[in-house]
């Protein structure tokens, strides 16, 4: 190779590693505007004694938190501020805007220089500041029907008359009186709770909950069912953001971004959940001996999560619950190897499930994080009592 070919592969290299560094630092600087703008703001609201209103933006302007918070925007449509309201509260609403205008130019310019877990996350920013924004709304997977934002999915349903019932799952709205007073359709004919209890009690021909992203059988109930399927469509909803980097595909998501329209989820993840302890035992023992002493498992083979129903009145161990599940995502999601983890790198895969059992709800958002959950607690104690770590 000559002189110049090796000066000119620098050359390009160099190019390439600027290009790559040129979105996050642009992306710095206008957060850093945007926070200076908002602090100022409040100052300004505080000396006019709008207290409530600069304490709102002073929350708004804070710096990031060391655990990734998942806001939970809201499906209704917004409106524009009133004319009743201050001229700071206009501003704040104005510079948001901006805000996000700003951070979906960045987005596109991520995606452009392949940044596409960036351009993904940016996105995301974006909805942040508005959650209105439509051609965030559109790659990130919602659509508006009425005046709603609802993913695909959720889209198909509402024009099919169907509507989400927390005890019910999916449901058309014309049944959901006849269920609460006790009936259910089973097979093209309506019986009581009781009778169509009896007719899922093997795990065979248990209820069948289906969500955007699981179909959950289980032999416990109905309801016990679609508390499960709400669990895990947030864990998802979580794990998606928090894990970009791993599942996003840059050309679907360049197709969104050149206009696209998103549609429904094609794929299903399979979720087991048993009435009790003593049946999920009897059904694993034979690939997992030591099933007896878990409280969920993940089976690689089988690419199926089992869980078992928590005992009256428990609300059950939803660590190991967001665990599993978390297994089965990255599993799943894309093309993997069996068992990833079982001859290297068990720290990185038991590591991202113990981060993911960590999903609470605070203040109206999901967060993620820390270093005060059970298994962390238990692998700190045996490390530091009695010397014992992997």
């Amino acid at each position: 190779m000559s002189f110049r070919a090796v000066i000119a592969g620098a050359c390009l290299a160099l190019y390439a590693a600027t290009s790559l560094a040129r979105v996050p630092e642009q992306y710095a600087a206008l957060q850093a505007a945007f926070v200076e703008d908002l602090r100022a703001l409040a100052n300004t609201c505080e000396t006019a004694g709008e207290r409530e209103l600069a304490a709102e933006i002073a929350a708004w302007a804070a710096p990031p938190s060391p655990y990734l918070i998942v806001p939970v925007f809201p499906e209704q449509a917004a409106q524009p501020p009133s004319e009743e309201v201050s001229p700071a509260h206009r501003q704040f609403w104005e510079l948001r805007r901006r805000q996000a205008d700003a951070l979906w130019e960045l987005a596109r310019q991520a995606l452009a220089e392949d940044l596409a877990p960036l351009a993904w996350q940016l996105a995301w920013q974006t909805l942040r500041e508005n959650p209105d924004h439509e051609d965030a709304r559109r790659v990130l997977g919602y659509v508006r029907h009425d005046a709603q934002w609802l993913t695909a999915y959720e889209a198909d349903k509402a024009r099919a008359g169907q509507l989400w019932h927390p005890r019910f799952g999916w449901i058309r709205a014309d049944r959901v009186a006849r269920y609460e007073q006790g009936e259910r359709l089973h097979k093209g004919r309506w019986i009581t709770a009781a009778e169509d209890a009896r007719a899922h009690a093997e795990i065979a021909r248990g209820w069948e909950i289906l969500t955007e992203h699981y179909r959950v059988t289980t032999n416990h109930s109905l309801e016990e069912g679609v508390r499960l399927a709400a669990l895990l469509e947030r864990l998802y909803h979580v794990w998606h953001q928090a894990f970009a980097a791993y599942h996003v595909n840059k050309a679907a998501l360049a197709r969104l971004f050149a206009g696209a329209r998103p549609r429904a989820s094609q794929k299903r993840l399979q979720v087991v959940s048993f009435r009790n302890r003593e049946q999920y035992v009897a059904a694993l023992a034979a690939e997992q001996p030591q099933i007896h002493i878990t409280t969920g498992y993940y089976s690689y083979t089988r690419r199926t999560a089992y869980f078992f129903a928590p005992s009256s009145g428990d609300e059950g161990d939803t660590t190991t619950f967001y665990h599993e599940a978390t297994h089965q995502l990255f599993s799943e999601i894309r093309p993997t190897a069996q068992a990833v983890g079982t001859r290297g790198n068990f720290w990185a895969v038991e590591g991202a499930a113990c981060y993911m059992e960590t999903l609470a709800e605070r203040d109206g958002r999901w967060c993620v994080g820390g270093t005060d959950g059970d298994r962390f607690l238990a692998a700190r104690y045996r490390l530091l009592e009695e010397g014992f770590y992997i």
